[in-house]
């Protein structure tokens, strides 16, 4: 299975008002007889992060971003290479299983706004 590229024809940069980045949490801890809790690591690979963003895209970058989405991604089940906003470098990038991008038209529907709920690995 090869990693799809992002279109490069699409904006990348995100809007700052939809952006979330999510630490998934890799500690546990176990009550003890005495003292402080047991603290310990509960995977030995951590799990994916979480991000959320919305890129502005106008119609005619929806319609390409639904054809990648649908046809190479297979209605985003392959995972795909994007710069990540934060790192400033390419991560690979899955969307969520529980919720597909969202696409919403801004003024006179020239202008969308399509936001991503993603997950990578680090």
């Amino acid at each position: 299975m090869s990693i799809q590229p992002y279109p490069d024809t699409l904006p990348v940069d995100p809007l700052i008002d939809a952006y979330s980045e999510t630490w998934v949490s890799n500690i546990g801890e176990s009550k003890t007889d005495s003292g402080r809790p047991r603290r310990f690591k509960k995977y030995t690979k951590p799990p994916r992060q979480k991000l959320t963003l919305a890129l502005p895209m106008n119609r005619s970058e929806v319609a390409i971003f639904e054809t990648w989405f649908r046809e190479t991604l297979d209605d985003g089940i392959l995972p795909f290479s994007l710069l990540h906003p934060r790192l400033s470098r390419p991560v690979t990038f899955w969307f969520r299983a529980d919720a597909a991008p969202n696409p919403r038209p801004e003024k006179n529907g020239q202008n969308w706004r399509v936001m991503y709920e993603l997950e990578f690995e680090i």
